[in-house]
């Protein structure tokens, strides 16, 4: 795996990180909402083809991941989890 990005914005956190696996580049990320209390694994993209690390970026209220690869750039937005809905219990 390369070196990880990080980005701290209110009680979300994200970092990025590239990693080999399966023959492929592989973009990931972990996020919390909460602070660092709960981290959600997230698969952003994957290329067979040269890349560079990844950023996290800013970009008013949301939180991007940049990353450059061999077939061009790539901008993924995080999203923050979903909360549960009231009167479901999760499956």
């Amino acid at each position: 795996s390369g070196h990880a990005d990080l980005l701290v914005a209110g009680p979300r956190i994200v970092a990025a990180w590239k990693e080999f696996a399966g023959g492929m580049n592989q973009l990931r990320a972990t996020a919390s909402d909460d602070g660092g209390l709960t981290w959600r694994n997230i698969v952003l993209a994957a290329t067979a083809g040269a890349c560079s690390q990844p950023r996290v970026l800013a970009l008013g209220p949301e939180i991007h991941v940049f990353w450059n690869t061999q077939a061009g750039p790539l901008l993924h937005r995080v999203t923050a989890a979903e909360p549960p809905s009231a009167g479901k219990s999760p499956p």
